[in-house]
């Protein structure tokens, strides 16, 4: 891998990059609720997006409910119709880690930062077990530099310039995750408007990405800024919206989803690239959020 990742705080991460020509270019794959032990988890599809980041040199940037688990004997939520064969055993937690090692230790240098979901702290709170911490000490040892992201935290893109005169010429850029919250569906806006209140307390990031309800979307929020010198000038603020690889609605024929009255909901994650462009006869670094189908 090329990210260089440093670990500032606790839920504070760097990401360093190194760039030296025009067309230079960074992919990140950013995902949320794999629910990769869950029998409605389209698989085929997660492993299409982890063989491109793989082939793209893309690091992993996940927030949460990678795991499904729910099928714990005193958890409420289980059903012996949602246990995959190979998880059906006396060690389910157990099973469940093994499960995901094996999934993804093929992949293990891509991953840079692994969260929290509710599923992982609901877990946590009543097995007392950290089911992302224990995966992130087996990624770690198949060779992955991937840090704990918890719930909610920042990243920060910095790109550093390997040629020359090289002043003025780092960038960064800040993200801001959070695996997301609430329990409705809101069937009409889609939880856009939680995009509204996160942008009045987060002042800083460029893009801010959360998951939770499986919904896909992408907001702009153009914003007025006052520079150091004191001179005005616009940029943009990206909402992103983080889709599932758990397919609940299947046929459409029945299940919790179709009961509930709930529309089928996308799939997928999105893509974040960052290229080298020249403007105004000077190298800049550039960013678009695409995607991942």
């Amino acid at each position: 891998m090329t990210h260089e990742i440093i670990n500032l705080s606790k839920n504070v991460n760097q990401i360093k990059n190194y760039y030296k020509n025009v067309g230079d270019e960074f992919w990140f794959l950013l995902s949320s609720d794999r629910h990769v032990d869950s029998p409605h988890q389209v698989s085929s599809l997660e492993i299409k997006h982890l063989k491109q980041a793989k082939e793209r040199n893309a690091g992993i940037i996940d927030c949460g409910d990678l795991f499904d688990s729910m099928q714990g004997r005193s958890d409420p939520r289980h059903s012996k119709g949602d246990v995959l064969p190979e998880l059906n055993e006396a060690t389910y937690y157990d099973s469940v880690i093994d499960y995901a090692e094996e999934r993804y230790k093929d992949y293990a240098e891509n991953f840079l930062i692994l969260g929290h979901g509710n599923h992982e702290t609901k877990i946590l709170k009543h097995e007392e077990t950290d089911l992302t911490a224990r995966l992130i000490k087996r990624l770690i040892h198949s060779g992955s530099k991937v840090q704990h992201g918890y719930f909610a935290g920042f990243v920060v893109f910095s790109f550093i310039w390997q040629g020359v005169n090289s002043e003025g010429n780092r960038f960064n850029y800040i993200l801001y995750y959070h695996h997301g919250a609430g329990g409705g569906s809101a069937p009409v806006t889609k939880g856009v408007i939680t995009a509204n209140r996160m942008a009045t307390y987060l002042p800083d990031p460029t893009i801010v990405m959360s998951g939770h309800n499986h919904e896909q979307w992408l907001v702009k929020y153009p914003r007025l800024r006052l520079n150091k010198n004191y001179n005005i000038y616009k940029d943009i603020q990206y909402h992103v919206k983080l889709p599932s690889y758990k397919d609940e609605f299947g046929d459409g024929s029945g299940g919790w989803m179709v009961e509930k009255g709930t529309a089928p909901k996308p799939l997928g994650a999105w893509w974040l690239r960052f290229y080298t462009e020249t403007i105004n006869q000077k190298l800049k670094v550039n960013f678009e959020i695409l995607e991942a189908k």
